[in-house]
């Protein structure tokens, strides 16, 4: 996953229009197969919705360890953000996050307000393989 990780970042480092930046916790443990596929799928929407929808310059992705042995996966971006409880009719790509997420043990959190950015957050409490 963590490879998985560098790879995608530096392929968006490529393409341009963002300056993307990675932050890995060495510390984290190898994660379940299914919950690293999950943590992938989450990461590629919130980016495709950074790329539609934020006129967003600037695009962080971070992949921490946890206390108790969880995992984080944060994508934050410094857009036009938006109102997370007042989303317009046929946008579900959150929605398709949070059940990715939640299919996996997980919990998706946003954080947005208009002209504040974007933070998508996936918390895994026991994201480890067995």
């Amino acid at each position: 996953f963590i490879e998985a990780l560098r790879e995608y970042v530096a392929a968006l480092q490529a393409q341009g229009g963002l300056y993307v930046t990675l932050k890995i916790d060495e510390g984290v443990k190898p994660a379940k197969p299914e919950v690293n596929v999950m943590l992938f799928r989450v990461l590629q929407e919130a980016v495709l919705n950074v790329r539609k929808h934020a006129t967003a310059s600037r695009l962080a992705v971070e992949w921490l360890a946890l206390d108790g042995g969880g995992a984080s996966l944060a994508i934050r971006d410094d857009g036009r953000g938006f109102d997370p409880h007042a989303l317009p009719r046929g946008h579900y790509g959150l929605l398709h996050m949070k059940e990715r997420a939640e299919a996996c043990g997980g919990k998706l959190d946003v954080r947005s307000r208009p002209n504040h950015g974007t933070e998508v957050r996936v918390t895994i409490a026991d994201a480890h393989a067995a």
